[in-house]
């Protein structure tokens, strides 16, 4: 989940309660990111490098198109590779991202 996320309450609350209804503790189960320290937006290589650190252990990857608050755009195709060669299912919302729609790659 990219941060601060639109409704950050709200998404972080279905988040845990999905984890928690599957027995997890949210605090060992959500990988949050944060950009560095002095910085607003995440970079991609720090990106990959959780997607490529965390590996088989990653069972969903959550990313919007654009972040809300900063308007960053994110690097769905290199993401999509990343998350498609470690994870068993990448969703992403293009409809909740403002954009032109051809930039995404779905998986599907």
């Amino acid at each position: 989940m990219s941060l601060p996320c639109f409704d950050r309450t709200c998404q972080k609350y279905a988040f845990s309660s999905q984890v928690k209804l599957h027995g997890f503790d949210p605090k060992d189960a959500i990988i949050e990111m944060f950009p560095r320290e002095g910085e607003f937006c995440l970079r991609e290589e720090d990106i990959l490098e959780v997607i490529e650190k965390q590996g088989p252990s990653i069972a969903l990857v959550i990313f919007s198109g654009v972040q809300y608050y900063t308007g960053q755009w994110f690097p769905m195709q290199s993401i999509t590779k990343a998350a498609k060669a470690q994870v068993r299912f990448f969703p992403f919302p293009p409809g909740d991202s403002p954009g032109r729609p051809e930039r995404y790659h779905p998986i599907f």
